[in-house]
């Protein structure tokens, strides 16, 4: 007797589960050599010519594809229905294992991996930039590393009135509860501060490659925001509770940083600066430390160059050289978002659907890196950022 095709609306339905379309424009793809114009981070300009879906399916329980093509989703919805229950996407489980491999290389140069977990208390809104970077590239801010950031952010000697406006509660994006991580030297002097998780594995290669913390920042932890970014942001200064620091050696304390208890006294102990767009749905970069602002912000406003990462970037190439794997670099832009209403099917296969877009504005341009198997010319990953690149080329290699 032949399986009855499964019809994959109902399945939704009974499953409520929703289906998600998000429509990019793409330019074409830039394969990436040694010694090219085109770095793994060269700033990139490029005309958005192609279009593409991709798809999401989640419902309460669980994530099940996340920007897939609709080939994938297709497989994706066909192997829940031939389940007898669903499966969300796991995490990643290479990952962190790849991390703590890393940190014990860093070990054997004397560098050590301090991990807390930050929630912020308030927040501040910058409205004089001119007059921040003035203060905040003043020698004392510069040379004196403050005992209580929080505290000396509201204790500038200058017009704070003028600069900030109230401090309120956070909300949004700036609703921090996240992880962060210090890396200090033997003399446990911290040499990065505020790492984000979605950056520690690229970090910490970048610091086995040999490069210097200040690369490191420009590189892979300042925001790098074209004008188009910065006429849609806002900036802000957030200050938190942190936790206790924890030593990070193993998987259990890696795994477990997040069980940190936070303190809710006083008014904080750490502060950053953030960009993000005016309803703080969405940051623009990674977080600025205060103490690194003046330099950090006097580059994104007037424009200085960064140190050249094309090191960097040819090492990382030729790491995918060594096992046969090309990596392709593309600008894309969100253009719209819509729900689908319905899959059309024929013969049991998804052959087109109905959507309804949502009035959404388009989202910033960003890059996304491809990873192509040289040897069947099958695009094996897509869509990544920069940390999922390197760490795709670190699996690649163990």
């Amino acid at each position: 007797m032949l399986k009855k095709a499964m019809d994959y609306n109902q399945y939704l339905v009974a499953h409520q589960m929703t289906a998600t379309m998000l429509i990019y424009r793409y330019s074409e793809a830039d394969i990436v050599v040694p010694e090219s114009d085109v770095t793994l981070l060269s700033p990139e300009r490029r005309r958005l010519t192609v279009n593409a879906g991709r798809y999401q399916l989640y419902n309460d329980a669980g994530v099940y594809a996340n920007g897939v093509t609709l080939d994938e989703l297709k497989t994706t919805l066909a192997t829940l229905g031939a389940s007898d229950h669903d499966q969300g996407l796991s995490a990643n489980v290479q990952e962190p294992s790849i991390i703590i491999s890393l940190i014990q290389d860093l070990a054997k140069m004397g560098l050590t991996v301090m991990g807390s977990r930050y929630v912020c208390d308030r927040v501040w809104d910058v409205d004089d930039d001119r007059r921040l970077v003035a203060a905040l590239l003043h020698p004392q801010l510069r040379n004196d590393q403050p005992q209580n950031e929080a505290r000396e952010a509201s204790m500038l000697a200058y017009d704070w009135e003028n600069t900030v406006r109230q401090d309120r509660q956070p909300r949004g994006v700036n609703k921090v509860d996240d992880l962060r991580f210090t890396i200090q030297d033997q003399a446990g002097k911290s040499l990065l501060r505020l790492v984000p998780r979605e950056r520690l594995g690229t970090v910490l290669y970048a610091l086995r490659c040999g490069a210097s913390p200040q690369q490191i920042r420009e590189w892979l932890l300042w925001p790098r925001l074209e004008q188009l970014s910065l006429d849609y942001a806002q900036l802000s200064l957030l200050t938190c509770w942190q936790s206790e620091a924890r030593r990070i050696v193993t998987l259990k304390d890696l795994l477990t940083l997040k069980d940190l208890a936070v303190p809710d006294q006083g008014s904080g102990d750490s502060c950053w600066y953030q960009f993000t767009d005016q309803s703080e749905k969405r940051r623009f970069g990674g977080a600025i430390p205060f103490t690194e602002a003046g330099d950090a912000l006097s580059k994104i406003f007037h424009g200085r160059q960064y140190t050249s990462d094309r090191e960097f970037s040819d090492g990382l190439v030729r790491l995918a050289q060594h096992v046969n794997l090309q990596i392709q670099r593309r600008q894309r832009r969100l253009s719209n978002i819509a729900d689908i209403d319905k899959f059309k099917e024929a013969d049991g296969e998804i052959v087109d659907l109905s959507a309804t877009g949502r009035d959404s504005k388009e989202g910033l341009p960003e890059t996304v890196y491809e990873v192509v198997d040289l040897s069947s010319g099958r695009t094996l990953r897509y869509d990544l950022s920069f940390n999922d690149l390197v760490m795709t080329l670190l699996a690649a290699t163990r």
